[in-house]
């Protein structure tokens, strides 16, 4: 390893983020180079002094006061349970009612659909058999004449 890539990698190595094989090239590179290992005490005393500057130091009843004093200016609203359970249920019974109108309008506009489009073919398969039965003097089949119409 040399001085560039070990600058390249100190805050890994400080951090212990390097895979094995890279923390153990970074090491012996420190017992055999005195500028890197100068480097290095610079970079971890910094480190140090960074860590210790953001340590808030605080007695012991703070954290309380601060989450009474949050409390006091934003009161937390509770909802009953009871109230919850009210709306759950008027929201699945309005699902239940609304399901069951759609299936209901659903099925009677499905029927009546159904209801003109066999009147209106049995109306088609009447004219056609009379036209084949005024015509009876044919020995073609019935069938047959079907499948002969456009």
């Amino acid at each position: 390893m040399n001085c560039h890539e070990f600058e390249k990698h100190i805050i890994d190595y400080l951090e212990g983020n390097l895979p094995d094989g890279k923390g153990q090239e970074m090491a012996q590179h420190l017992k055999e180079c005195d500028a890197c290992n100068t480097l290095y005490s610079q970079v971890a005393a910094t480190y140090r002094a960074f860590d210790e500057a953001l340590v808030l130091k605080t007695d012991s009843g703070f954290t309380e006061e601060v989450m009474q004093k949050t409390r006091a200016l934003h009161p937390v609203k509770t909802i009953k349970m009871a109230k919850i359970i009210q709306y759950a249920a008027a929201a699945i019974i309005l699902l239940f009612v609304s399901l069951s109108g759609g299936i209901m309008i659903g099925t009677q506009l499905h029927q009546k659909n159904m209801n003109t489009e066999t009147t209106q073919e049995t109306a088609y398969y009447n004219t056609l058999a009379t036209s084949f039965y005024l015509r009876t003097n044919d020995a073609q089949s019935f069938e047959s004449y079907l499948i002969e119409q456009p």
